[in-house]
């Protein structure tokens, strides 16, 4: 008995270390087990073969959770799903097209110019109407890319050679009646005693401080400065004008008239009448210098024009998001961009089933 149990004393701790060995064993496999199949996850999830539950959307490696949705919606006193589908594709089309079309100075400096007019006109949040105005800039960017394809060189060399006005610095005095004060025949016969007086020696500057003193016509009279241009560009200056935003004969007499010289009867437009002075015409650039501002103008003119589709833009928007992997894995989420796409095209359709009737 005595034999047996020193056999069974040395039999016990082997046995309790083999226990010990399978048990630490098991804990180090199963740890391995969960990080493998964490590892797992996370990599079908970042993929998109697989989706987790708290994410509703991806694109370009971004995953959006409920979460994101209800923060885009914040600045948004609603929660309807129009406007969920809305916002999200803000946040989507903003994530693609971003690096590629960064905002320039020019166009920081436009849009914040446009800002307050939306919070105050639409009631928008100063951060929603910044995020609004940014991300229509990227789409009209990406758009207008597109349609550069479509411009050739002789569409370049011929607006170059026809179109293109080099810049021109000019001053005004406008006299501009009302209805209660000064008639338009009134304000006809005070622009050419400003002519008059012009013609009569007396400087441009001259005249202009001598009518905005003027107790009896001080009211009526605006004065300008500013450089007209045939387009913008992100080093234009804040003094400048396109051409294309000033009334017809404005721009007309304008180009009638020679360097250091004014008008010799009043230019009339919207606003009243106008006494011009046309101080410096700036040469004419090369075209390679211009070639990239060229293209931009004319592929605006193409967006406007009849030739084009009026649901490519979006058409385009919507294959740009599949190219980029966009997912949505909310079913009410997914149904309403659904309904969104489809929409599109069914004008898609019925525009070119129209177009087949007239042909047949």
């Amino acid at each position: 008995m005595e034999e047996q149990k020193n056999i069974d004393e040395k039999n016990e701790p082997i046995s309790k270390g083999k226990k010990k060995i399978k048990l630490s064993t098991l804990i180090i496999v199963s740890v391995i087990a969960l990080l493998v199949g964490a590892l797992i996850m996370f990599l079908l999830s970042i993929t998109g073969i697989f989706s987790p539950s708290e994410f509703v959307a991806r694109v370009n490696g971004k995953n959006y959770s409920a979460n994101d949705v209800d923060k885009l919606l914040s600045s948004y006193l609603g929660d309807d799903m129009n406007m969920k589908i809305s916002l999200l594709l803000d946040n989507v089309d903003y994530e693609i097209l971003n690096e590629k079309y960064p905002l320039t100075d020019k166009d920081k400096e436009e849009l914040e110019s446009y800002i307050m007019y939306y919070t105050a006109y639409y009631g928008l949040s100063e951060e929603y109407a910044k995020q609004y105005l940014t991300i229509a800039k990227l789409r009209e960017s990406y758009y207008l890319d597109y349609l550069s394809q479509y411009i050739s060189d002789e569409d370049i060399n011929k607006y170059y050679e026809n179109d293109f006005i080099s810049d021109i610095e000019c001053q005004h005095i406008l006299v501009q009646p009302d209805d209660e004060n000064l008639t338009k025949e009134q304000a006809l016969t005070v622009a050419n005693e400003i002519i008059k007086n012009l013609n009569s020696g007396k400087s441009f500057e001259e005249v202009i401080t001598e009518y905005k003193n003027s107790e009896k016509y001080s009211d009526f009279i605006v004065t300008e400065s500013f450089t007209c241009k045939s387009m913008s560009s992100d080093n234009s200056d804040t003094d400048s004008i396109l051409y294309s935003d000033l009334e017809s004969t404005f721009v007309d007499g304008l180009l009638a008239l020679e360097n250091n010289t004014f008008t010799t009867t009043p230019v009339e437009t919207s606003y009243g009448y106008h006494v011009i002075y046309r101080k410096n015409q700036a040469e004419k650039p090369a075209l390679n210098k211009i070639k990239d501002d060229i293209v931009k103008v004319l592929s605006e003119e193409y967006a406007s024009s009849e030739e084009i589709d009026s649901t490519l833009y979006s058409q385009l928007l919507i294959d740009l998001r599949k190219e980029n992997g966009f997912n949505i894995y909310d079913s009410d989420l997914k149904k309403a961009y659904e309904e969104y796409c489809k929409a599109a095209l069914e004008v898609v359709e019925e525009e070119t089933e129209t177009t087949n009737n007239v042909n047949e």
